[in-house]
């Protein structure tokens, strides 16, 4: 109504009214996911489209409800129903009050002993901050089992999330889309870590200097991620191993703007990296995410391949950049096309020094030799 949103000709659906009217006129409560299914054809394709509508004589209901956050993930080709079921139902203790500086958390519903003792004790060792685990009810009697020491001096914590299977990226992606896992984080800076998670007794730097961002991970790069706005082709970075900021996660979940549910993308390109279209439309609700340059998110973190190099404008010191010789990974991936090809390129001169020891890795476990020598 007051002329903030206006139909593109050239892009509108004419049919959307009566979709909308079909589905909401005169009911108490209205579920209509923006989907394919729901709208009969596409009028340009490959463009972004927005879906605006004006209610008349309806109380807004401004809190998020079951409801909402059920119609919200419903409907999204990549959740299955019963995913959905389990979100819309999810109930987790918020953290106590007040919340605590900071927590590392991993989401994890298995047992594994050896592996899950190795990695959560190399996180204790690493930060010192406590350990909260999202696990499954068959395992947490296990788990408990396993950390007594550390739970009865108050250095862990479990958490049932009352389902046993977490080992689907969909529905661990969804699950961190929305607040209720984030208002039960028990603390103000959260470390998210996996079991195929190390983090290292002598890294360059500690995990303290990070805490000034709100999201930073390992980066990621190549033919799958073009999405990152780092003209590099690097995001900052991977949610498998990242260091998040609770009470922002919290705000971006009760943000349509700032999120998409299970729309195809993984969680650490929406609630962290962005992809450039809801980072827009997170910053034009009035929100941002503080992240760190990509030589410094390498610093914290790397993911499969170690790569040194440092680009221009990557650090302060170097504006220039350098070349430190230290990628170790493919060239080209398995389709053939180069698994890396920055821009702009580094300078030709070399790098005087060997430059950092990261403090973490994620995916581990899937390590070349070449790497883990330069650990």
């Amino acid at each position: 109504p007051n002329g903030s949103l206006a139909a593109d000709p050239a892009c509108h659906l004419d049919e959307t009214k009566r979709v909308v009217e079909e589905a909401c006129l005169g009911q108490s409560h209205c579920c209509l996911p923006i989907a394919d299914a729901n709208f009969p054809r596409d009028p340009c394709r490959g463009r972004v489209k927005s879906f605006a509508a004006v209610l008349v004589g309806c109380d807004l209901h401004l809190p998020p409800s079951r409801y909402k956050t059920h119609c919200a993930l419903s409907g999204q080709p990549m959740l299955p129903q019963e995913d959905v079921e389990f979100l819309a139902a999810l109930q987790l203790p918020p953290a106590p009050e007040p919340v605590p500086p900071a927590v590392a958390i991993m989401v994890d519903t298995t047992y594994r002993p050896e592996l899950q003792s190795f990695v959560v004790q190399s996180v204790r060792r690493a930060t010192g901050w406590p350990v909260q685990i999202f696990t499954g009810p068959t395992a947490k009697p296990q788990l408990a089992t396993l950390f007594a020491a550390e739970i009865s001096s108050g250095a862990l914590s479990l958490t049932d999330l009352g389902d046993d299977y977490m080992e689907d990226w969909v529905r661990l992606s969804s699950m961190m889309l929305i607040p209720t896992f984030w208002e039960a984080v028990r603390g103000k800076k959260a470390l998210v870590f996996q079991p195929d998670s190390v983090m290292c007794g002598n890294a360059t730097r500690s995990i303290d200097h990070f805490v000034q961002y709100d999201y930073v991970g390992p980066p990621m790069s190549g033919p799958w991620w073009m999405t990152s706005d780092h003209p590099s082709q690097w995001s900052v970075g991977c949610g498998g191993f990242s260091l998040r900021d609770r009470a922002l996660s919290i705000r971006m979940s009760n943000t349509p703007a700032c999120i998409t549910p299970a729309a195809g993308k993984f969680e650490d390109q929406q609630l962290g990296t962005m992809w450039k279209r809801i980072e827009a439309r997170c910053a034009d609700a009035g929100i941002t995410v503080r992240r760190p340059t990509r030589f410094e998110a390498v610093q914290f973190a790397v993911e499969y391949d170690l790569h040194m190099d440092v680009l221009p404008g990557d650090d302060p010191a170097m504006p220039e950049g350098c070349t430190a010789g230290y990628y170790v990974g493919p060239k080209f991936s398995s389709n053939g096309k180069p698994k890396w090809n920055p821009t702009p390129r580094p300078a030709p001169q070399r790098c005087e020094q060997h430059h950092y020891v990261p403090l973490g890795c994620h995916k581990c476990w899937f390590w070349n030799y070449k790497t883990w020598r330069h650990m």
